[in-house]
């Protein structure tokens, strides 16, 4: 890890709490952002009835601030982790709000994830990086091919039946 390390969240207060217990007091910054949104409003420009799901809300401001050490308030910012998780609720059907598409073991919710993972990261070129995310961060010199990661799970398999 790289120092020095800067943590970003929301306001949620116990985050304060669980980073100082799993970090301690030294060698990163810690901050939170917190979006102001204003009221829900119909395509048309009218304000939606409150109550329902319906309306888009728009964000208005993001409200920063620094809770240990000196955080780059600029650039500061919950969107890359937010990000991460709608592609993982858009693309894994088992953290879809009201879905049906669940684990029924946990390991197999555990694999499913890894799996989902190694190819976002190592297989899937992303538009803004040109190539993957392991390539960009040097972790891997090329991307890996759909049928590595299906050998590699062939193999896992194989050594956990053995």
């Amino acid at each position: 890890m790289r120092l020095p390390v800067q943590i970003a969240t929301d306001n949620h207060r116990p985050y304060a709490f669980h980073i100082r217990q799993h970090f301690g007091y030294e060698g990163y910054s810690y901050g939170t952002e917190t979006k102001v949104f204003g009221e829900p409003k119909l395509p048309d420009g009218t304000l939606a009835r409150l109550g329902r799901n319906e309306g888009v809300r728009k964000m208005q401001t993001a409200e920063r601030a620094a809770v240990i050490g000196s955080p780059d308030l600029e650039s500061l910012t919950t969107s890359h982790v937010e990000r991460a998780f709608l592609t993982v609720r858009q693309e894994l059907k088992r953290f879809e709000r009201k879905g049906l598409g669940y684990s029924k073991s946990l390991e197999m919710h555990k694999l499913a994830v890894a799996l989902h993972f190694g190819v976002y990261n190592f297989v899937r070129k992303h538009h803004t990086l040109g190539t993957t995310p392991a390539v960009a961060a040097e972790l891997e010199e090329k991307a890996w091919s759909l049928e590595n990661v299906v050998d590699m799970t062939e193999a896992y398999w194989r050594r956990k039946r053995c």
